[in-house]
């Protein structure tokens, strides 16, 4: 082996090292791109949730509000506001709100009849002031 040789072998060596670290710094620029990529989608994606979840607010035409505020006793447990929730096909909107009621939604029933239908379990029943349900007032 001469030292041509070793030249050469070194040069070659020189050569392929060089090539690969040119590769391997463009796949690493290229890998900050796609991640750079990524997160810009994933905050897209997460403020077109807030978007989405802010348009169904209280406010909007298509919020959901319960038609009746209903004070609940200090006897009526969870259980018995459940129940009576399946017998008559009702719903808990929201709530408690800030007057301390919880909005139902209670389809057929007029305010009278919900009064009725509640006897000992809630201490206060009303139209619900923020839906503008004024059909079934009584």
């Amino acid at each position: 082996m001469s030292l041509s040789d070793d030249k050469e072998s070194n040069s070659v060596l020189e050569l392929i090292a060089a090539w690969l670290s040119r590769k391997s710094a463009l796949v690493l620029i290229l890998m900050m791109i796609q991640l750079g990529l990524l997160l810009a989608m994933y905050n897209l994606s997460a403020s077109i949730g807030k978007q989405q979840l802010s348009q169904s607010s209280r406010g909007t035409a298509s919020a959901v509000c319960g038609q009746y505020e209903v004070v609940f006793s200090a006897s009526t447990s969870m259980q018995d506001v459940q129940q009576w929730a399946l017998n008559f096909n009702a719903t808990i909107v929201n709530g408690p709100n800030s007057r301390g009621a919880f909005e139902m939604e209670i389809p057929g029933l007029t305010l009278p009849e919900t009064r009725q239908a509640f006897g000992s379990l809630a201490i206060d029943i009303r139209i619900n002031p923020l839906c503008g349900s004024s059909e079934r007032q009584e």
